[in-house]
């Protein structure tokens, strides 16, 4: 039996506050986040760099210094006259490897960025600890992935997370193509002057595509543009779009973002995020759960729900895929239960301005060589139980805005009341109820 504390809430507390605006954040591993972001080309001295951050609780405190999980800056990437506005990162490596691959949209380009292990924090960073971990992340390579003719520009990337081979990544932009890129291929030649094609191109409606995402098996790709389309990546066929139903009336609504969800092994489940086409007082978001049949070649809605009164800006699974964070246009964060979308967590109008990435943190610790792993049932992959830097909350939240700040939203495990406990008390509140009847017939 459970029983959530009920107290006065308090403000999500920062984590850190950077010194640039914003626009892309990712975790890298089990302790780092990177941010990407910057004041673009514009002569305003504000740098563009892309930021690693540790995850720590500062164990080398001074008496008095508070011990709340913070994030230090251990490394810094000067991305030169361009943003990142859009990234994802892949493990390339076991998972104490400290290898990774990152892709960052800047302009209209992908950016290649690859760290080949751990590293100590160099002595220019900025430091209140005598070592900290970082990663020896580096740029190898870019790519040109957007070829509108005007305005040329990368709106979302992300990589397939199934494991299959080669690995590949996915990108969109304003003129409305989506081209899947051999990661692979890149990594393996770095050669620049060797020209790069995509492996697959999936041509667009008018309107640039805003997001991207593989399926959970990697045979399917999601694509929104003005249209939600479903793509094969073997035959680079469209299979579907999205349709509209009663509660989500393509007049009155747009699709913002979509993600395949992992909540039934054998059939494919999409969470989409609605906008109102319209911006008014009356305006609100929802988000709604998939279906999709590859036989029949068509989507069921399953659960309709409203979010906020408000418009979303960027939403993110958390990687057991049991959870999804939203963050609007107002600035505000919502935590829902990814199977039944109920509200789990909501922090109103905590950033000055819209939130531009939201992101779980990870429970357990990934990055530990043998100490800690048992294996799993059957022979399995080694599985680590060692805490994460969230480990004492049900679930972990980063988001981040241009107003440069980076904020914590945590959602507590629920209080255990035991079955004893719980008699005692109906026990009291009986003994109390007779006695308040004894008393006024006495009267």
């Amino acid at each position: 039996m459970y029983a959530f504390m009920f107290s006065k809430k308090l403000p999500p507390p920062d984590l850190t506050t950077v010194s640039v605006p914003t626009y892309a954040l990712k975790t890298v591993g089990s302790r780092h986040i990177l941010l990407g972001g910057g004041g673009g080309a514009a002569a305003t001295g504000v740098k563009n760099e892309l930021q690693l951050q540790l995850l720590t609780y500062n164990s080398f405190s001074q008496k008095g210094q508070s011990n709340a999980l913070l994030a230090r800056k251990t490394a810094t990437i000067d991305t030169g006259l361009r943003s990142t506005m859009n990234m994802d990162v892949i493990a390339t490596g076991p998972k104490d490897s400290g290898r990774f691959l990152v892709a960052a949209g800047q302009d209209d380009f992908c950016f290649f960025y690859e760290s080949t292990g751990f590293a100590v924090s160099s002595p220019e960073v900025e430091s209140d600890s005598p070592a900290q971990l970082s990663l020896n992340l580096k740029e190898i390579f870019k790519i040109k992935t957007d070829k509108a003719a005007k305005k040329a520009y990368q709106r979302c990337v992300r990589f397939d997370h199934s494991g299959a081979k080669p690995l590949r990544v996915a990108t969109g932009g304003e003129d409305g193509n989506v081209r899947v890129w051999d990661a692979s291929d890149i990594m393996d030649n770095r050669d620049p002057t060797i020209p790069r094609e995509p492996i697959v191109t999936f041509p667009g409606e008018k309107g640039e595509v805003c997001h991207v995402d593989f399926s959970i098996c990697g045979s399917l790709l999601v694509s929104v543009s003005n249209e939600v389309a479903i793509w094969s990546l073997s035959s680079g066929k469209k299979l579907a779009t999205l349709p509209e139903t009663p509660q989500i009336p393509a007049k009155k609504y747009r699709c913002r973002d979509i993600l395949f969800v992992n909540l039934n092994p054998n059939r494919t489940f999409l969470i989409a995020g609605y906008n109102c086409r319209v911006r008014d007082s009356k305006q609100d978001c929802l988000l709604a759960i998939w279906m999709y049949d590859q036989e029949k070649r068509e989507f069921r809605s399953y659960e309709v729900r409203q979010v906020d009164k408000d418009a979303i800006a960027t939403m993110s699974l958390s990687a057991c895929h049991n959870y999804i964070a939203i963050g609007t246009l107002s600035g505000s964060v919502h935590i829902l239960d990814s199977r039944e979308l109920l509200s789990l967590y909501s922090a109103k109008d905590c950033h000055g301005t819209f939130v531009t990435a939201v992101e779980f943190l990870p429970r357990r610790t990934l990055d530990t060589p043998a100490m800690g792993r048992i294996e799993q049932n059957g022979g399995g992959a080694a599985q680590t139980f060692l805490p994460g830097v969230s480990s004492d909350n049900m679930l972990s939240v980063v988001t981040t805005s241009v107003d440069n700040r980076v904020l914590l939203h945590s959602v507590p495990f629920p209080t255990t009341v035991s079955l004893t406990s719980f008699w005692l008390k109906s026990a009291a509140w009986l003994l109390l109820f007779y006695l308040l009847c004894w008393v006024i017939l006495l009267k």
